[in-house]
């Protein structure tokens, strides 16, 4: 197992967790220099992103922890599709968002955070939460 630390950037406001499989990840997205979070998080300070002016907390873990975390339920997992051998255009999911017979998934709302001409907009599209797929083949 690796010893690279991993990161939860928690939306202040909303209380959404994003994942990371780094701590470099996470301050790629906040777009700022390496070293950012750890000195944030060693002060116990809040983290701001400038670019979608969103404050965050973060939660920097080892492997470990991340492991010990996830399997608690207290991270939500990746789609079940990201790891299916048919997601690219193999199911009628993938293929033009038709759900499939006899999956078990539950109707969500993704929002998409943008900006248009400068000023931030959030896009909500419909989808489905999937927890497990009669075509699903690990691949």
């Amino acid at each position: 197992m690796s010893d690279i630390r991993r990161c939860i950037l928690i939306n202040v406001r909303t209380q959404k967790k994003r994942k990371f499989d780094s701590v470099g990840f996470a301050e790629l997205f906040l777009g700022q220099k390496p070293g950012y979070i750890s000195r944030r998080v060693t002060r116990g300070e809040k983290i701001w992103d400038y670019r979608h002016r969103q404050a965050y907390e973060a939660k920097i873990m080892t492997p470990q922890e991340w492991e010990t975390e996830s399997n608690a339920g207290k991270i939500r997992s990746m789609q079940l599709c990201w790891n299916c051998k048919h997601a690219c255009g193999g199911c009628s999911w993938s293929r033009n968002f038709t759900p499939v017979e006899g999956w078990t998934a539950a109707p969500t709302v993704i929002n998409v955070e943008r900006t248009r001409r400068g000023k931030p907009f959030v896009r909500s599209i419909a989808s489905y939460d999937i927890q497990s797929c009669p075509q699903f083949v690990r691949g």
